[in-house]
């Protein structure tokens, strides 16, 4: 499903799962697992990128055996315990369930300043991951295309969900565009 909000477009869709571990995998048709995945192109004006994931879903259930080696999910858990690495907002609800990285540690707190972002993000029990990817290299000018998107481990069919997905995701958007991070998709407006 796509709409607009703004000059943004939002992109809603229902994603391939592992049926086990719950993690994302697109190429897993066998898989009966789905999520819902909310996402929108823009224009990275500063090269920003984030990336915050539960650790619940990122390190396993507490107390559950892992018997598969995951590399992916072996080198985070060696990352979060260097500090340079796993930053924190300062709200402990949300520092206790993320593992939180960013390209610029100082303009981290720019896309959850508003602290009902904060409260939308960790009333969300089934979100895995929120992340801003910018495409490119590091010394190609900006702006560049980028995603900001939201993944959850439930397949949401109940408007209500999908819509304060939606918003969460619009309000993360005019958070950064406020702040001279983001702007709109040629052709977009």
């Amino acid at each position: 499903m796509l709409t607009r909000a703004g000059s943004w477009l939002i992109h809603l869709d229902t994603v391939m799962l592992d049926a086990r571990s719950g993690a994302l995998n697109p190429a897993a048709f066998y898989s009966t697992r789905r999520g819902t995945q909310a996402w929108s192109d823009y224009q990275s004006l500063d090269a920003f990128q984030f990336i915050a994931r539960d650790r619940v879903w990122l390190h396993g259930v507490p107390g559950q055996l892992q018997w598969q080696i995951d590399p992916a999910r072996l080198m985070d858990a060696l990352r979060r315990h260097d500090p340079q690495q796993d930053l924190e907002l300062g709200d402990p609800s949300f520092d206790e369930r993320f593992v939180i990285r960013a390209n610029d540690p100082d303009k981290l707190r720019t896309p959850f300043a508003d602290p009902s972002v904060l409260s939308k993000l960790t009333s969300r029990p089934a979100l895995a991951e929120v992340r801003v990817a910018v495409a490119g290299k590091a010394e190609e000018p900006v702006p560049r295309p980028a995603s900001l998107i939201l993944w959850e481990r439930e397949m949401w069919q109940d408007p209500e969900q999908l819509r304060a997905m939606h918003e969460l995701l619009v309000a993360i958007l005019d958070r950064l565009a406020a702040t001279g991070s983001a702007g709109p998709q040629p052709g977009n407006s």
